[in-house]
């Protein structure tokens, strides 16, 4: 048995405070000096600039000279690319021809079936909650501005990699139609600059996770005046003598915040303050509370990782920024031999006299006299081509920037300083920032020079969104899911009773939600990030297979038309698709519809019935015919053979009876013969007897009868 142990409570003390304060800045300045840390903020600082369009420094090569008579101009080429991808994600994760999040509530249960499993809702029911959570907290969404605070952390994204965001409850005053003003509470998430984040810096965090399980230090910049009016804040004297070099309430001062655990140490058992907010300023402690929400409110996400030893994320725009730096230098090179074409150097000749002090003015028409010279000379000017290539250079400039095609021109060799090079080492970087940034003259709207069929189009799109829709995918998962469960769950904490338009069909317009509105299960499906191509042919497919259901009875009696109807016009981007809808759970039209075609495969089927029926009656008549025929066939056959075995046996029995008729009268015939011979033998015996009295001749009377019975067996 285990046995509990009572938890001794113990007071914080105000050097607790301290230490506390003291670990905060002391792990901010070790995040800050790691080497991760300092690679990301050379790569960021430079991003920052081209952003800016802040032109790069420039080097006198005359230090004689006051004058910097180099071209120093900044490319937009990244601004592009990072205008042309952020409005492409936000497409993506928030399309405006469908819902881009789809909450799924758990109702409560309505009973068990006899198997002991829960009894589902039915599908209307469970379709209008589903509906009226997803209303509100689009609502919430539409008065912070989540889709513009969203727009800034892909800005954040793309700038630097990586993207910090907390959520918390923030206040809003709202005036609608001059009624009373609604002072409303949500959460919505605030963005940081990654320059003010420093996230965990341990190998072990790996980011993955729904939820971030590291430690974040975030600063801050707010008056001295709003820190001091902060309520719940302590040690406001100590934070004003910390700042005392402030000479006015309204500067800004430096507020760290960290969540994470807190772990004290002390002479008497460590103490460990787990999913905490704690905020200092300096080594002044200022405030520390539990999180409002079980995880750490802090939003942690980025493009890509390149290290999983780094904490920090980067992005193609951070890889491609050198080369961005190497096209502008190569059109700033293009741009000063354009204006040395332009205006050439000359020299002339110091010890004339009339030239001396007073150097020629170039002018249309300007004409000086000088002397030695031979009758009138012209003066041999720059080639006006080299002009023309550089309004063409900013032209296309302009033009990629602005998405306005405008005529193009032709360039023309340049006689000094060769532009040539220097439009090919520019031409070279821009097609390699391209590659790297997948965004070309096509995707930011500007003709690309050459003419190309749709399917050419199409393709180039759906290579372009590879790598898009990978990174919405994982910015659905990592930002905005968090938010959309933390937004519930402090709703479900926190809400004030909040106003809301309600766009569930069969449902009130007008709703209010309060807390116990707010579902303590939910599940919550990001469906937004979808290609362009691949929502087209989804469309496509779901209007073919429509049309196949409705021709088949069968799939036409299961389907439901009424929501078949609505997605349909849905897809063509009707934002009110019920308006097109008659009112009422189903169309009438359609379930007369489906009467009228129930009735039909009724008929049909009855029909195919009966003609089964006949067939089969038919295939029964042909199989007794054919049984009847061939019984008669075998009775013929049998018929057949049985004459000719009576044939056979009467001519049998002829020849018998002729035989026994010829060996009757044979029988006859000997036994004639015998009685003759029998006669025969009497008569001679009764010869013999006649003559007994001759002894002599008793011998040749026994060989007469010898030859006597041999004759009459012989015969």
């Amino acid at each position: 048995m285990i046995e509990s142990t009572k938890v001794k409570k113990r007071r914080v003390m105000s050097r607790d405070h301290d230490d506390i304060a003291n670990f905060i800045t002391r792990e901010l300045k070790a995040r800050q000096d790691t080497e991760w840390r300092r690679k990301h903020e050379a790569r960021w600082r430079e991003v920052d600039r081209q952003i800016a369009i802040e032109p790069p420094a420039t080097v006198k090569e005359d230090k004689n000279d006051s004058g910097d008579w180099h071209n120093a101009i900044q490319l937009g080429d990244l601004t592009d690319a990072s205008e042309t991808i952020t409005a492409d994600i936000l497409r993506l994760v928030f399309p405006t021809e469908r819902k881009w999040f789809v909450p799924h509530v758990r109702l409560p249960s309505v009973g068990t079936d006899d198997d002991g499993d829960e009894i589902p809702h039915p599908p209307e029911v469970q379709r209008q909650a589903n509906g009226v959570v997803r209303s509100f907290m689009v609502q919430q969404h539409k008065d912070f501005g989540v889709r513009g605070r969203v727009k800034l952390g892909l800005k954040e994204v793309l700038h630097h990699g990586s993207v910090v965001a907390t959520v918390d409850e923030q206040r809003l005053v709202k005036f609608e139609g001059g009624a009373k003003p609604d002072h409303l509470t949500a959460p919505v998430p605030e963005i940081h600059s990654m320059w003010n984040c420093y996230p965990d810096s341990s190998p072990m965090i790996q980011g993955t996770e729904l939820f971030y399980s590291g430690s974040m230090i975030i600063r801050k910049y707010i008056s001295l005046q709003a820190a001091l009016e902060m309520p719940g804040w302590i040690n406001k004297n100590r934070l004003r003598e910390a700042h005392k070099g402030k000479k006015d309430l309204t500067d800004h001062i430096e507020i760290v915040t960290y969540y994470g655990d807190i772990f004290l140490k002390r002479h008497d058992g460590n103490i460990l303050f787990p999913n905490r907010k704690t905020t200092v300023s300096g080594h002044v402690f200022l405030d520390s509370k539990v999180n409002a929400t079980a995880y750490s409110p802090v939003i942690y996400t980025g493009y890509e990782r390149d290290d999983v030893r780094d904490p920090y994320f980067t992005s193609p725009i951070v890889k491609r920024a050198p080369m961005g730096a190497f096209a502008t230098k190569m059109a700033n090179n293009t741009m000063d031999a354009v204006d040395l074409a332009v205006k050439p150097p000359g020299q002339y000749d110091s010890t004339d006299n009339s030239l001396k002090g007073n150097p020629p003015k170039i002018y249309p028409g300007a004409m000086f006299g000088s002397r030695g010279g031979q009758g009138v000379d012209f003066m041999q000017v720059g080639d006006p081509a080299a002009g023309l290539a550089g309004v063409q250079f900013a032209k296309q400039s302009l033009q990629g920037g602005t998405t306005v095609d405008a005529t193009r021109q032709g360039v023309a060799p340049i006689k000094v300083g060769d532009s040539a090079a220097g439009l090919a080492g520019m031409q070279f970087a821009k097609q390699s920032m391209q590659e790297g940034t997948t965004v070309d003259a096509t995707r930011k709207g500007v003709s690309p020079g050459t003419e190309q069929t749709a399917t050419e189009v199409q393709v180039t799109e759906q290579r372009a969104e590879v790598r898009e829709v990978e990174f919405s995918s994982s910015f659905e998962a990592g930002f905005l899911l968090p938010y959309l469960i933390m937004q519930n769950d402090i709703n479900r904490e926190k809400l004030q009773p909040y106003r809301f338009y309600n766009d569930e069909p069969h449902t009130p317009d007008f709703m209010v939600a309060t807390r116990k509105d707010v579902p303590k299960q939910i599940v919550f499906e990001v469906t937004g990030s979808r290609t362009l191509l691949g929502e087209q042919e989804r469309t496509q497919r779901f209007g073919q297979t429509a049309a196949l259901a409705s021709q088949n009875e069968i799939l036409a009696r299961e389907t439901d038309w009424q929501e078949v109807a609505r997605q349909l016009w849905e897809d063509s981007k009707q934002k009110d698709p019920e308006r097109f809808l008659r009112s009422g759970a189903r169309n009438e039209e359609i379930e007369a519809a489906l009467a009228e075609a129930q009735q039909q495969f009724e008929a049909q089927m009855q029909q195919v019935q009966e003609q089964a029926a006949q067939l089969q009656e038919q295939a029964q008549k042909a199989a007794d015919e054919a049984r009847k025929q061939t019984v008669r066939a075998e009775q013929a056959a049998l018929k057949s053979a049985k004459a000719d075995l009576e044939k056979e046996q009467l001519q049998v029995k002829n020849t018998t009876l002729g035989e026994q008729l010829k060996l009757t009268k044979e029988m006859e015939r000997a036994e004639d013969q015998l009685q003759r011979l029998q006669r025969d033998i009497e008569k001679r015996e009764a010869q013999l007897q006649c003559k007994e009295g001759e002894g002599s001749a008793s011998g040749e009377r026994g060989g007469r009868m010898l030859e006597l019975v041999e004759t009459i067996l012989k015969e």
